[in-house]
């Protein structure tokens, strides 16, 4: 049976099919796509529900097809697309053609993966997408052993944090299973999976400006919507609630299928020893487990724990064939799966019928209905419209609401209107509008709906006066669905707005090189200070007395120590070797010292005072930036190590001995030491490496 034919003709018709789907619908934004495309039009190196690779797709999007929802929904159908091709790829790899062709079958039936959830959405399908590329590379990197990969993998990773903090577990899933794995366990010895660390580090780095920008807003969101009022507080309806949605989305047969075969899995792979089952395990419990767990406190993470639902198709599937020949498990096996295409092929039937609500009873309560989040917001634009048509051209009114998913929805629908959300709750308006004073003075138009109803004369002295609130009934085929409510407000005073409704809670942007500094000499403080005491008094005395006088003691040490390792251990080329070692000093040494001259940062001692700084005998107010002493240490360390690995922790003493000795005796500043030794390192890796190079094609042509 051509299983990749099968493959490939069913992914594309799929494909297509839910490209129809888009046209045929013609539903309005979910909430969490309207949310998803005003990132986009707020372009910034992070949000703060949210990192901002899903905002830099919609935008690529919107910017080839306009705003309207095709635009939104195409970047998801591509990158399912491409995920059952990865899906299939690395299942064929683990287990074989007919397992990977059933994990794509499984992974369509599933309700939460077909066609009608997957049109919802672009940060959940960004998630998965990377989230299988990572395990895809990681298997490559165990089946071929192949350390080029782990810089694929760090680069997918980093990608993956831009999308989502969750996937933060492809690492810890990456790390679990190299521990588990004797086979492998010598990765961590190896200095690929750092480097592959350090990729990612550099790929979040946006993230981490935008944080500290803005107070940390962002990493704190979450513990300020869950946490702040009532702590650590557990909550068993919300885990039994979200465990019942699971049950229901992955369609409750194969959801117990999958969790089963998941188990057996972790038996078969750890105590069989069967390397590949493993892998399909470690990438898809660890998420399972740690999001349903952390829903006892109220977080719902549904899509990080989809990414685990995806990959665990590959094993169930395993599991299927593997035990295929017993006709009860074949029997459930085929039921569950035509029970669930039904299910499937009945919700996108009610989708494109436009969702006819008349078994639905007109509850505020029932928020998380489909009907009350898509439908109705055409219609309260065009009404919106029809009331800003009444003012003068230039007097025209701005829209405001006091609920987040109403501002967003409108700003798509009415994109000629400025639209604010003016809420206690903390959102990415407190960002957006840090300024409002431009609106002084200014009518606006209050929306708000039953399910989130607010008097906007609760905002008190904000607006001069009100006008009489018109009532909006929003009908699907005689059905109530929605009822929106409109007050136009007069003269909008922002400046009496209570702080619990401006941006005070994030507190004024912040100047990220100046926050830097601020935890530099914290850092510094803490070292040169607090951590101060005698038994380390002495020895650092005599150092800088050394250096007092002009004699880099650390230096000649280190130098005596690396040309004896040398010498002793290449003694073929030790003169080639000793040559290039001095290459990589000088080169690092001319690099630091270019830096220090252009510069001109002023030592702890110029920037504090010498009364404010613990110091010994050297008192040093030249140039601070880079450390000269801590370049040095790790040039010289970095490419001894790179020859004679089998003393690494001397290496490790010596270079991070040097560059804590430059903070303790109060002579440079962390900053001074970390880009020492990044100058350092890099310089004897390239020297090494070019070194490398040169011989390598040295011999080559010497046998032609």
């Amino acid at each position: 049976m051509n299983y990749r034919a099968y493959f490939w003709t069913l992914n594309i018709l799929i494909t297509l099919l839910k490209f129809f789907l888009i046209f045929a619908t013609k539903s309005a934004l979910s909430a969490q796509e309207a949310g998803h495309w005003l990132y986009s039009k707020f372009i910034s190196y992070s949000y703060l529900e949210m990192p901002p690779l899903t905002a830099y797709i919609i935008k690529l999007s919107t910017l080839i097809f306009g705003d309207n929802t095709f635009a939104l929904r195409f970047p998801s159908v591509v990158l399912f697309f491409f995920s059952s091709v990865i899906l299939y790829s690395a299942a064929k790899r683990l287990f074989g053609e007919k397992t990977a062709f059933l994990s794509f079958i499984i992974i369509n039936l599933i309700p939460l993966f077909a066609i009608p959830f997957y049109l919802m959405t672009t940060y959940d399908s960004i998630i998965i997408f990377l989230w299988l590329i990572s395990f895809f590379i990681f298997i490559l990197i165990i089946q071929t052993n192949n350390k080029n990969y782990w810089y694929l993998l760090g680069l997918s990773c980093g990608l993956s944090l831009l999308s989502g903090f969750g996937t933060i577990l492809i690492g810890a899933s990456v790390f679990l299973f190299i521990l588990f794995s004797r086979r492998h366990r010598g990765w961590l010895l190896r200095k690929e999976p750092y480097f592959a660390a350090l990729i990612v580090f550099i790929a979040f780095l946006p993230v981490l400006f935008w944080n500290i920008e803005n107070s940390w807003a962002g990493f704190w969101f979450e513990h300020r919507i869950n946490f702040a009022n009532s702590g650590l507080i557990l909550y068993p309806k919300n885990f039994f609630n979200y465990l019942a949605n699971q049950f229901l989305y992955i369609f409750p047969l194969i959801f117990l299928l999958l969790w089963g075969t998941l188990f057996f899995c972790f038996y078969k792979g750890y105590f069989k020893k069967n390397e590949n089952i493993c892998l399909a395990a470690f990438f898809s419990v660890l998420p399972l487990i740690l999001f349903n767990i952390i829903s006892l406190f109220g977080i719902n993470e549904s899509w990080t724990i989809g990414a685990g639902y995806f990959i665990s198709t590959i094993a169930a599937s395993f599991i299927i064939i593997l035990h295929w020949k017993n006709k009860i498990f074949k029997t459930v096996v085929i039921f569950s799966f035509i029970l669930a295409f039904i299910f499937s092929v009945f919700f996108v039937a009610r989708v494109v019928k436009k969702l006819s609500p008349s078994d639905i009873d007109f509850d505020p309560l029932k928020r998380t209905n489909i009907v009350y989040d898509i439908y109705g917001w055409e219609e309260i634009g065009a009404e919106i419209r029809k009331i800003a048509d009444a003012y003068p051209v230039k007097s025209r009114p701005f829209i405001f609401t006091n609920d987040k998913n109403i501002a967003d929805r409108l700003s798509f629908v009415l994109p000629e209107f400025k639209v604010i959300c003016i809420s206690p709750q903390i959102d990415d308006y407190d960002i957006w509008q840090r300024n409002i004073m431009s609106l002084r003075n200014k009518d606006g138009l209050f929306v708000s709906s039953h399910l989130s109803y607010f008097d906007p004369r609760n905002y008190k002295n904000v607006f001069k006066n009100y006008g009489e609130t018109i009532e909006i009934p929003i009908f699907i085929k005689d059905d109530k669905i929605r009822t929106f409510f409109i007050t136009p407000s007069r003269f909008f005073r922002p400046q009496n707005l209570d702080a619990i409704y401006t941006s005070s809670p994030i507190e004024a942007p912040k100047d990220v090189y100046a926050e830097l500094l601020k935890y530099d000499y914290n850092i510094f403080r803490f070292i040169n200070t607090t951590l101060h005491f005698k038994a380390l008094d002495y020895p650092m005395s005599w150092i800088t007395y050394f250096d007092n006088k002009g004699i880099n003691i650390s230096f000649f040490i280190i130098f005596i120590i690396c040309t004896a390792i040398l010498w002793t251990n290449k003694k073929q080329n030790f003169w080639m070797t000793f040559a290039l070692f001095v290459s990589a000093l000088i080169i690092s040494t001319l690099i630091s010292y270019t830096i220090k001259i252009t510069i001109h940062r002023p030592r702890p001692l110029a920037v504090f005072g010498p009364e404010n700084v613990k110091y010994f005998y050297e008192t040093v107010y030249g140039f601070s930036f880079p450390s000269g002493h801590t370049q040095a240490a790790f040039a010289m360390c970095v490419f001894v190590f790179m020859h004679v690995r089998k003393f690494w922790y001397l290496y490790f003493i010596l270079c991070f001995g040097v560059g804590f000795e430059r903070i303790y005796v109060g002579s440079h500043f962390p900053s001074d030491v970390l880009t020492g030794a990044i100058i350092g390192s890099v310089s004897a890796y390239i020297v090494v490496k070019t070194a490398e190079i040169l011989e390598e094609k040295r011999i080559e042509k010497a046998g032609k």
